[in-house]
């Protein structure tokens, strides 16, 4: 009874247009829903049209602050439907263009994405170019992404974990593919233009398999055989993935090719890192790296010592016309017909073995092996100098210093003469550099220089710092050789490094030079005294032969002894120190022959022992200090003026010039 009359009342209410209890809030529910259905399915729709697909664009270039504008042309997107976005253009705050996109396309609708989102599809662009404006402190591209200099100033080693590991603990599967790009340098403190062209990008990372890379670019604008390739591909094995395993094994290998590729371009990266460096020439190389990889997973903290890389890299570069300015060479321009840099090298971790590296150069050539240790951690800093701990390098090599004479005369001072010509320098070295604080150089013991033959440029360059009367001696002939006991030198602050060896002379004949100059009117007039004063006046000077200067840097100063002059009626002997600003410190002791003294009229007036000459001033003005041989001059002045007469009394005033 009571359940027929609650059905009649619901039949009367609705008779009376009243509803149900509860009908309302399913109707309100549903309106809700079909809204927002309505709104979710038009979503793509009022983007595309309207300002917001040019936020959305925004958003899409990445976190990093933007300073510049980003708009498109059109958006068109939707739930079932691929991505397609066309002219798209990023400007920076003076309007300028950076880059444009002419279309963008996704293979893949929102669905798909929603669906899986372990495979992104196909991402497409045609036509992009892009337009750097390089400053020497910077570019556009840094202007517009502030951030982008911090992002990139990650290291390589880091680089290669971050994608390894990726590779193999996220593997989302992506395709991205560039066609027919443009990029465009202008160099703006030297006004040029440089543009890459026909730029390809075909990026493939499949769910499982091996990732593969190709590039290329071409630059018709400097000869039609220029360009740029590159392809890559790293197998990521993935069969323990999600096991907890904390390593994986990967294997690798890419090759680099690089024809007619000009080295101006890179002015202003250059300048950078080495203010006023500019380079030019033309380079080509190919290179190939195969190898394997260990990446640690996303748990472990990421360091360059982290990832482990076995491989090797075989390549040959070389460039043509190179030139080089810079504010070390001064007034002065390097430049070589061709360098040649064949090497091979093998990585082991963070060993490094270089098996083969050559450098052939117009001037000379050098062969090198040794081992390298690259840091555990380079603290992000991203300079390449940073991966390196230490080095150590066996070093054998020619130099022809009458062409570094004639490509560097300013710097060089080196004075070409008739045996110049034929005058290779051999040399033989085995460096270590290693970081204590800062950069350290090492010089193992051994003989680095075996019978090179003197030149003048050799002698100002270095050598006079060990021998002094080599100080710019406009003729030198004869040989030398130089064994090294050690050497430390802190490539911050040289001056403060050590060193020392000997130098064996076995036969050298010095010109006229500062030294010679000073000791001449002493020579001849010593020369009066011993009744010879009608003697042809001092051209050359003989290091004794087979002499063995030791030698011995500290503190900026190099100390020297055992520098023998040989002179046909006396012996001057040289020791003290020359400091790296040029200035002396050294005595030079006079010793007469046995046979001018016995029995002649200074025999028992000239003490046997020798006389002693300080040295002062610089290697350029050297100043000798008569003091030991004024007191000679007084006696014998005293007692032989009337055995040797007037003319011995006129000697001895022009020497002591009273």
């Amino acid at each position: 009874m009571a359940t027929t009359a609650k059905n009649e009342a619901s039949a009367e209410g609705a008779e009376k247009g009243i509803a149900p209890k509860g009908s309302s809030k399913v109707r309100r529910w549903k309106a809700w829903l079909i809204t927002a259905l309505v709104l979710v399915a038009a979503a793509p729709t009022v983007v595309c049209k309207t300002p917001l697909r040019n936020v959305v664009m925004a958003a899409a270039l990445g976190k990093a602050p933007l300073r510049g504008q980003v708009t498109t042309g059109s958006l068109s997107v939707g739930w079932f439907s691929p991505l397609v976005v066309s002219d798209i253009e990023v400007r920076d705050l003076d309007s300028q263009v950076l880059a444009s996109v002419p279309e963008l396309s996704l293979t893949k609708s929102l669905l798909d994405l929603l669906l899986d989102r372990t495979d992104l599809g196909r991402l497409r662009f045609d036509r992009p170019s892009i337009e750097l404006r390089l400053r020497d402190d910077g570019s556009n591209l840094e202007d517009v992404f502030p951030n982008l200099a911090a992002k990139a100033s990650i290291d390589a080693g880091k680089a290669v974990e971050v994608v390894v590991e990726q590779a193999n603990h996220s593997p989302i599967a992506v395709e991205i593919e560039i066609n027919d790009g443009e990029v465009a340098l202008f160099d703006l403190a030297a006004d040029r233009e440089w543009k890459f062209q026909g730029v390809k990008l075909h990026l493939v990372r499949p769910p499982t398999g091996p990732m593969e890379m190709s590039f290329s670019a071409t630059m018709p604008d400097v000869s039609a055989e220029s360009h740029l390739e590159l392809e890559a591909g790293l197998t990521a094995d993935n069969s323990d993935h999600g096991r907890g395993t904390t390593e994986t094994a990967s294997g690798a290998m890419a090759t680099f090719e690089a024809v007619g590729f000009p080295l101006e371009s890179l002015r202003a990266l250059v300048a950078r890192r080495a203010p006023g460096v500019a380079l030019a020439g033309e380079f080509n190389g190919k290179c190939e790296w195969t190898g394997a990889a260990k990446a640690i997973t996303a748990s472990t903290p990421s360091k360059w010592g982290s990832a482990a890389a076995n491989g090797s890299i075989v390549g040959d570069f070389a460039i043509t016309n190179f030139l080089l300015t810079s504010p070390q060479l001064g007034e002065d321009v390097l430049k070589l017909a061709k360098i040649d840099l064949p090497c091979k090298l093998s990585m082991n971790g963070n060993e490094v073995a270089i098996e083969q590296l050559a450098l052939r150069t117009d001037v000379g050539e050098l062969t090198c092996k040794g081992d390298i240790t690259l840091a555990g951690d380079n603290n992000g800093t991203g300079l390449p100098a940073d991966l390196l701990q230490t080095a150590s390098c066996d070093v054998v090599g020619q130099l022809d210093v009458a062409k570094i004479a004639r490509l560097l005369p300013h710097r060089a001072r080196l004075q070409l003469d008739a045996g110049l010509a034929s005058a290779p320098v051999n040399f033989h070295l085995g460096p270590r550099l290693r970081r204590d604080g800062g950069w350290i150089l090492e010089l193992a013991a051994g003989r680095v220089l075996d019978h090179v033959h003197a030149t003048p440029g050799l002698c100002d360059a270095w050598l006079k710092f060990a021998i002094p009367v080599m100080a710019e001696v406009t003729q030198v002939d004869g040989e030398f050789s130089v064994d090294l006991a050690g050497c430390r030198l802190p490539l911050d602050k040289p001056a403060t490094g050590q060193s020392a060896g000997t130098i064996s002379v076995h036969n050298i004949e010095l010109g006229p030079g500062p030294f010679l100059s000073e000791f001449e009117p002493v020579l001849a007039t010593l020369g009066g005294l011993l009744g010879k004063p009608g003697a042809q006046p001092l051209d050359r000077l003989t290091i004794a032969h087979d002499s063995q200067v030791e030698f011995r840097m500290v503190d900026g100063r190099v100390y020297h002894r055992g520098l023998r002059l040989q002179l046909p009626e006396l012996t001057i002997e040289t020791y003290g120190s020359v400091g790296l600003d040029e200035s002396l410190a050294m005595v030079a002791e006079i010793s007469l022959a046995d046979k001018l003294l016995a029995g002649g009229p200074l025999d028992g007036l000239v003490p046997s022992r020798p006389w002693q000459v300080p040295i002062s001033g610089t290697l350029q003005k050297p100043k000798l200090d008569m003091r030991e041989l004024s007191g000679l001059g007084e006696t014998l002045r005293d007692t032989a003026k009337g055995l040797l007469g007037d003319k011995v009394e006129s000697e001895l005033n022009r020497l002591f010039k009273k």
